[in-house]
């Protein structure tokens, strides 16, 4: 095989490798999505659904500082204040009367459960050397829980997140199997992470429609 073949087969070969694996875990999610999706006359609020996504910056030809982050979440159906879908619970009521963007109409409102998981490694992952001057490795596992305020327009989200940094968030490993899977070098150097840390996150997310057909 000459050079210039070899070249342009091994981008071929790294997206093999990286979508065989996440074949098999859209394999498991999209039947969860498809049993809770709403049939195509109906509305989709009227549903609770199974999101995943997952980022890596192999798609930019890298490997360093945010390096991969995953998470699966579970987001339940619509409740409105009044109307066919069903009061929301008093204490839903309470929260989503406190968002900044209470009183618009035709709101509906969902709740959503997360597990997610976050990797960070230095630029130089052949190294098992402590690099001082470079970004620390470290895994962010956790566990979320948000409250959503939506209508057609806009999409109002207010997360809470509970995990851990360090060895206990298992990002070692992650990505140790993610480099095996894709046929890359072992990272040489998460005997230098960050210990372990509990940590607590309060994130809020305004989005808003810019177009529509």
């Amino acid at each position: 095989m000459n050079p210039a073949t070899r070249q342009f087969l091994s981008p071929l070969n790294r997206i093999r490798n990286f979508l065989t694996p996440l074949a098999l875990v859209a394999a498991v999610i999209l039947p969860l999505i498809v049993c809770s999706g709403a049939a195509a006359s109906e509305k989709a609020e009227n549903y609770s659904t199974f999101v995943f996504y997952f980022e890596n910056d192999l798609f930019g030809n890298t490997d360093e500082y945010y390096t991969s982050a995953f998470k699966l979440s579970w987001i339940s159906k619509g409740f409105a204040d009044s109307g066919t879908r069903g009061g929301s619970p008093e204490w839903l009521r309470w929260f989503t009367a406190k968002m900044p963007t209470a009183d618009r109409k035709d709101l509906y409102h969902t709740v959503a459960l997360s597990l997610g998981q976050s990797i960070y490694t230095p630029k130089n992952i052949d190294t098992a050397q402590l690099l001082e001057d470079d970004r620390p490795y470290a895994g962010w596992s956790y566990l979320a829980a948000a409250l959503q305020t939506k209508n057609f327009d806009f999409l109002n989200t207010l997360e809470l997140n509970i995990g851990i940094v360090g060895p206990s968030s298992l990002a070692e490993q992650s990505q140790k199997i993610t480099h095996k899977w894709l046929g890359d070098s072992e990272p040489q150097g998460w005997d230098n992470q960050i210990n372990d840390e509990l940590g607590l996150m309060i994130a809020w997310q305004l989005f808003w429609r810019v177009a529509s057909k």
